[in-house]
């Protein structure tokens, strides 16, 4: 490749990169409204496999429910599991892996939870990353400030989702979809909640403002610690003099 060759090229990357800038920071609060619910997106997907598989067992709004066994807790399905094409036993036990990533019954509905919890946490790095990287007035003080505040936003979704999920998902006969569908709705009434406080709240912003300040204040004591360093090596006994609080008393001059 000549150096001509290579201007051309490099000049190229950069008209993409600022057209990419220019796209990004026009869409950015779209694309990270979309990104809130993506954990619900993921937990509606399952919902939606569930959901086929119960209508090949003869009724999507099949029922199951929580009996015990030798002391273990196994959830019974209605239907015809033979035309099922996941779940084709009648009879789990409740910790049951397959049971368990599709939904179903309280761990279930737990598991969903903190899967949610772990896939908004990525997708929050992952997106003020490219913020960070699309938007030159942004620092490290907006992406650490950005992902706490939606780890934190994160955490009160979770715990709200579990809170009422737990007291709907009994042991009681219900929909096998019931404990996903709850996760599902839950989530995204409270991932709406969320948003409309962090509108008012700015909660991202003043965690940035916040790390601002005390970067500044923590840049002003190496600075202060500096200069008691350089003032104790010049002049040592003056120095202790005025850190006990001695009076400077000089009879001859030193000049």
């Amino acid at each position: 490749m000549t150096e001509q060759a290579s201007r051309d090229w490099l000049c190229a990357l950069l008209d993409v990169h600022g057209d990419l800038q220019q796209k990004w920071q026009h869409h950015d609060h779209r694309v990270q409204f979309i990104s809130a619910f993506t954990a619900s997106g993921i937990d509606a997907a399952a919902l939606g496999v569930l959901a086929r598989d119960l209508q090949r067992g003869g009724n999507t709004f099949s029922t199951f429910q929580v009996q015990y066994f030798q002391g273990n807790a196994h959830i019974v399905f209605e239907g015809y599991p033979g035309l099922r094409k996941h779940l084709t036993g009648t009879r789990y036990l409740a910790a049951n892996p397959k049971v368990v990533s599709m939904g179903i019954g309280k761990l279930g509905a737990l598991n969903a939870i903190k899967t949610g919890f772990v896939v908004s946490v990525i997708v929050s790095v992952a997106f003020h990353g490219l913020d960070q990287l699309m938007n030159d007035q942004r620092t490290w003080h907006h992406f650490v400030g950005g992902v706490a505040a939606d780890t934190i936003y994160a955490v009160a979704i979770s715990v709200g989702s579990w809170a009422v999920v737990s007291g709907v998902v009994g042991t009681a006969a219900m929909l096998a979809i019931g404990p996903i569908l709850a996760v599902v709705a839950v989530g995204v009434g409270l991932t709406f909640i969320a948003l409309y406080i962090d509108s008012h709240l700015q909660l991202a912003k003043k965690i940035a403002v916040l790390l601002e300040e005390c970067e500044g204040q923590l840049k002003a004591s190496i600075d202060n610690a500096r200069q008691v360093k350089s003032y104790y090596k010049n002049d040592r006994i003056g120095f202790l003099k005025r850190l006990f609080a001695i009076p400077d008393v000089r009879l001859f001059d030193e000049r």
